[in-house]
């Protein structure tokens, strides 16, 4: 009978990651790892290890906090302690902190939908009105999610308009957002 290789190699990488990173010269092809497996754990609802991976890669670019990885982890691991089907992983608090931070390296306050990080600042508008929302902040959340449609859709993107709207109408009524259990994690619509 064959070995499955693939399978081998997929849990030795796993075994490394957890457990000796930085054995890895490569970091970048770490954190894309991370990253990769952190969203596979979310859609099978193994909440715990997405919040740990992404939590890994915020503390490996701990140094570089505008490259995209380290954007990136903290706007999905905000999305996720936002709107996390599972109460016990959900932390509105920390998801607003993360956010926060992150519209400040991105320095999203003073610009505008045509400005060429408006996609990325409209998403993280987004992900603030889910952390808002998730503490209870419905005024703040509606403020946010306005924003976030503000820029995207006088950048162009008015494709991603319908999930916004869900998103606004939710906490315009005073709920917060919620995934769906063991469904691919929507991330804001991006």
């Amino acid at each position: 009978m064959k070995k499955n290789n693939n399978a081998e190699g997929a849990l030795y990488f796993d075994y490394k990651i957890d457990n000796d990173i930085a054995s890895f010269d490569d970091k970048a092809y770490v954190v894309s790892a991370l990253s990769d497996r952190a969203y596979k754990y979310y859609g099978k609802g193994q909440y715990d290890k997405a919040i740990s991976d992404y939590s890994k890669i915020i503390e490996i670019y701990s140094t570089n906090v505008s490259d995209s990885f380290y954007v990136n982890a903290h706007k999905y691991l905000s999305w996720i302690l936002s709107t996390c089907p599972d109460e016990k992983y959900r932390d509105g608090k920390r998801a607003i902190d993360l956010v926060k931070k992150t519209l400040a390296i991105r320095e999203c306050e003073n610009i505008g939908p045509k400005d060429a990080r408006g996609l990325s600042c409209g998403e993280l508008f987004s992900v603030q009105a889910a952390a808002y929302a998730e503490t209870g902040k419905f005024e703040d959340a509606v403020n946010s999610m306005e924003k976030s449609l503000f820029m995207l859709n006088g950048g162009g993107y008015e494709s991603l308009s319908h999930y916004y709207a869900e998103y606004l109408q939710s906490y315009r009524d005073q709920k917060p957002w919620r995934e769906k259990k063991g469904g691919v994690p929507d991330f804001g619509g991006v």
